[in-house]
């Protein structure tokens, strides 16, 4: 069997496509009428710790890193699941330059 996760980036590619997936899933139900907004992952947070982000520059990673979920979550939905690694791979490059 093939190793998922064999580092650290590879650890935080793999926690930020589970968060993506997660997001893609709850606007899913908020668009079809259902309330979710009492559910949310907390993935940003061990993504944020792996990448070594300090408290100060949690605010403006957080929103750098919900603004491009949010983005993410409005693509068609056999588009985003069929472009998850390259999504996911974009996002953790946009953070690197908050670095």
């Amino acid at each position: 069997m093939e190793k998922l996760v064999s580092d650290s980036r590879g650890l935080i590619l793999f926690l930020i496509k589970a968060d993506l997936r997660a997001n893609k899933l709850i606007a899913g139900l908020q668009e079809a009428g259902l309330t979710s907004g009492y559910f949310y992952t907390d993935l940003p947070i061990a993504i944020f710790e792996l990448m070594n982000f300090s408290d100060n520059e949690r605010d403006a990673v957080t929103d750098i890193y919900v603004q491009n979920v949010e983005s993410f979550c409005k693509l068609e939905i056999s588009e985003f699941y069929s472009r998850q690694n390259e999504l996911a791979n974009s996002l953790y490059q946009e953070l690197l330059k908050l670095k």
